[in-house]
């Protein structure tokens, strides 16, 4: 019961408590608190204000004491205890260890549930952005959810506005579930966003500035990946609904590399009415341990690949030249995530087929009209 998310937000919540990082703070304000001027960076936490004063290169912080303040009519808890969180890089796991490991739950299609694992962890450890189609009960999002528990900069979850994304990026990576469902006159709007996001830029400018202390006006999405999570088209009554149609625009597809998966989960496996405290204590350390390995690779991937006989930069040139425009660079991406997995160079081949063809049946599957892939940045259609 490792990974069920019930073991997860117990382990999250004896081990951190609330983490606070830096994407969370709107604004730095100045109170006079007994005669002396104080700067306090203000933050959110279940709809109530938050005053921290620490330099930033403190955080991220775990809160331990707070003191309600009030100020001009409105009501604030000033933290007065807190604690740095201070999570080492380590290679205590291997990344194939930490893919095998979640994909431990029984799958039809074992194969393309190492694949969506594998791209996972590429999306942690470095930047990408893909479309992910899938099948139903294929376990989309689960693996990104488990992550999320691990050191909260994973967030998946139903956009309804363009404000709702633009709150969120803060995170490492960010999960958008069935985004064509999203009202219609948001979409143009999500459109332009994605679009800039999408471009690999290191900064986002928020559509509307000032409007709310909630969020910030800049962002910084140096190492921000996107994932969009959606069915084949066939599942919609309204195909209105299905990504490619929501969204007609030729260079937003060209930013995002697609994939189709089948197969799916079996749902008997999932048990309830377990010793929730004591599952989060025996995975405790190992979780701990899978967190540190994963921000070691994101700083250690070069170093780590496998030569494979000196032969893995051409193979993965050879794929990588059977995808056109931007979709090379995450092809590329993610081969890396590829080599780290494989044992051998018979293993990587496989995968790497594996790959090539669930991207080559995502037109097939979806009838997709046209292979054209557009690179302008002012695209929109």
């Amino acid at each position: 019961m490792k990974w069920h998310y019930q073991t997860l937000q117990r382990y999250k919540n004896i081990t951190f408590g609330d983490i606070i990082t830096k994407n969370d703070l709107s604004e730095q304000i100045s109170l006079k608190i007994a005669d002396e001027h104080k700067f306090f960076w203000l933050f959110h936490r279940n709809k109530e204000r938050f005053l921290i004063n620490a330099e930033l290169e403190e955080f991220p912080i775990i809160i331990k004491r707070t003191r309600k303040y009030a100020h001009r009519n409105k009501a604030y808890n000033i933290v007065s205890a807190f604690n740095t969180l201070d999570i080492k890089p380590e290679k205590l796991k291997t990344f194939r260890a930490i893919v095998e490991d979640l994909c431990s739950f029984k799958h039809s299609n074992p194969d393309h549930q190492t694949l969506s694992a594998i791209i996972a962890l590429c999306t942690y450890i470095d930047r990408i952005n893909v479309r992910v189609c899938a099948e139903k009960e294929f376990g989309k999002d689960s693996i990104y959810d488990c992550l999320g528990h691990l050191n909260g900069d994973i967030c998946v979850f139903n956009p309804e506005s363009l404000p709702a994304i633009e709150y969120r990026l803060g995170n490492k990576v960010l999960v958008l579930n069935e985004i064509g469902t999203m009202p219609k006159e948001q979409r143009q709007l999500v459109l332009k966003a994605l679009l800039l996001m999408g471009g690999m830029n290191n900064s986002y400018d928020k559509a509307k500035r000032g409007t709310s202390h909630m969020s910030k006006d800049v962002y910084d999405i140096s190492e921000l990946s996107i994932c969009l999570m959606y069915n084949p088209r066939s599942y919609y009554k309204d195909e209105e609904c299905f990504f490619d149609t929501a969204f007609k625009s030729p260079a937003l597809k060209s930013r995002f590399f697609p994939l189709f998966f089948t197969g799916s989960l079996d749902i008997k496996q999932f048990k309830s009415g377990f010793d929730v405290g004591a599952e989060a204590k025996k995975w405790k350390q190992d979780l701990l341990n899978i967190t540190k390995s994963l921000l070691y690779y994101r700083g250690n991937k070069f170093g780590e690949l496998k030569p494979f006989g000196g032969k893995f930069d051409k193979m993965k040139d050879m794929y990588v030249s059977e995808v056109k425009g931007r979709h090379q660079m995450h092809l590329d991406r993610i081969l890396d995530g590829v080599n780290l997995f494989a044992n051998t160079e018979e293993e990587f081949i496989h995968f790497a087929d594996l790959l090539l063809k669930a991207h080559h049946a995502y037109k097939v599957v979806n009838q997709e009209k046209s292979d054209l892939v557009v690179d302008e940045e002012d695209v929109i259609v």
